[in-house]
């Protein structure tokens, strides 16, 4: 019952970040938000679909892992889960440095 209720917030979450996505684009389009604005709200967005797409395929993953291997192996994958959080922010923050500088089209060139 928890895993489930845990899904269903997981999945809201992302729906609610298509939208928020879509309504940044409209915003990116317009010129409103320019610069470091833009970089770092695409970082964000792009930082939590990936945390919520990661945890989505992460959590019942960990769990089979725990159920068909054992306890060492839910913890490999618990370990290798927090790898992933930790590493996808600073990942997507070097993407969007390197495009930011080599002016790739749909990102605005900033210094």
């Amino acid at each position: 019952m928890e895993g489930e209720v845990v899904l269903a917030l997981v999945t809201v979450g992302l729906i609610a970040l298509v939208v928020l996505g879509a309504w940044l684009y409209m915003l990116l389009s317009r010129g409103t938000i320019s610069g470091a604005g833009a970089a770092f709200v695409t970082w964000l967005v792009v930082t939590a679909a990936t945390l919520g797409a990661g945890f989505m395929v992460a959590f019942p993953g960990i769990h089979m892992l725990l159920f068909l291997f054992g306890i060492e192996a839910g913890w490999i994958g618990i370990v290798l889960g927090v790898a992933l959080a930790v590493a996808v922010p600073v990942v997507w923050a070097v993407i969007i440095r390197r495009k930011m500088h080599h002016g790739t089209p749909g990102l605005p060139v900033g210094s």
